[in-house]
């Protein structure tokens, strides 16, 4: 086959065209493929699980008011299926009710209600227990208006290892909440202890007889002697009597010290103590308290409030001038 000369001769101008080609070709490549990808580019697409309509709604925290002095523990004595049951009060005449499940004592049985106004307010209770050095309980209340309900959340926290149940009944006021509403109550139990090769294995040198050496402490039971307002517990301000139990060499404790048992608010705390000349020393899970009893008066001063003995044989409420 021939070939026309001039197609194959190589010539100035093909050579010039030749290399602008080489140059401007792959720029030319580059712009081509950025266009592309930008009107190729898609918006990511955001996956929502596939939820019912009635689990959707969102919940909002609300704001209550703790009832700490409510009983405190006149009603701690509960069966076990009346510790099942969950409080919802909206009227006096419900609230009324709960007298019938005080225990029987002089303590209890002069207690009177507090006042609430059942028109703009709701009571919730439920009990809890938890066992430990160191018990708090932890509230939350949560409500929807769009499925109708009412969360209320109740987190037991304990802490150490003392061999001690303490009990609560989370008494809350809460705004006014409808007929029309649900209420719910979920109860978890958080330990602050992470293991508990942490404690501890050697027994104190002190022996029993050596640790408490105030023989009237022991195997005794004190309640503060103000009725009212004795004072400010974890929760806010606590009414109603406070208690104290010593015991001497109980079980409680590991290594058999003298243990004690204090109930206030509506909380507790447990430890041991050792005694000196009428002076106490009692040791929590993460503090110390040093308390003082008084043999003239027979007044125990503990943590800034005073308490008095009440033991079987004195069960008349206790007051500063007996």
């Amino acid at each position: 086959m021939n070939i026309p000369k001039q197609l194959t001769t190589v010539t100035i101008l093909s050579k010039l065209i030749a290399g602008v080609l080489f140059i401007t070709l792959p720029f030319v490549g580059f712009w081509v493929g950025m266009v592309y990808e930008k009107s190729t580019t898609l918006s990511p697409s955001v996956l929502e699980p596939s939820i019912p309509a009635s689990n959707t709604a969102k919940l909002e925290e609300v704001a209550f008011t703790d009832m700490p002095d409510l009983f405190n523990s006149c009603i701690s004595t509960l069966n076990q299926k009346e510790r099942e049951k969950e409080f919802v009060i909206n009227t006096n005449e419900d609230y009324q009710t709960l007298l019938s499940y005080l225990s029987p004592s002089n303590l209890c049985n002069s207690l009177l209600l507090p006042k609430v106004n059942f028109l703009n307010f709701t009571l919730l209770g439920k009990y809890t227990e938890g066992g430990g050095c160191r018990v708090d309980f932890e509230r939350h209340i949560f409500k929807s208006d769009i499925s109708d309900e009412i969360l209320y959340n109740i987190d037991v926290k304990t802490s150490g290892y003392c061999k001690a149940l303490t009990s609560s009944m989370n008494w809350i006021l809460v705004p006014k909440i409808s007929n029309n509403y649900k209420v719910k109550f979920n109860v978890t139990h958080t330990s602050t202890d992470q293991s508990k090769s942490a404690k501890s294995e050697t027994a104190p040198s002190n022996s029993t007889n050596e640790i408490d050496s105030c023989n009237t402490m022991a195997n005794s039971h004190f309640v503060s002697i103000a009725k009212h307002e004795v004072g400010l517990g974890p929760n806010g301000p606590a009414m109603g009597y406070w208690g104290i139990t010593f015991q001497k060499g109980t079980p409680l404790s590991d290594y058999g010290e003298p243990t004690f048992d204090w109930s206030y608010s509506d909380a507790g705390e447990y430890g041991t103590y050792t005694c000196s000349e009428n002076t106490i020393t009692a040791k929590l899970s993460n503090r110390t308290i040093t308390a003082t009893y008084n043999e003239t008066t027979k007044i125990l001063n503990w943590d800034g409030v005073d308490y008095k003995i009440y033991t079987i044989e004195n069960l008349k409420e206790p007051s500063i001038d007996d």
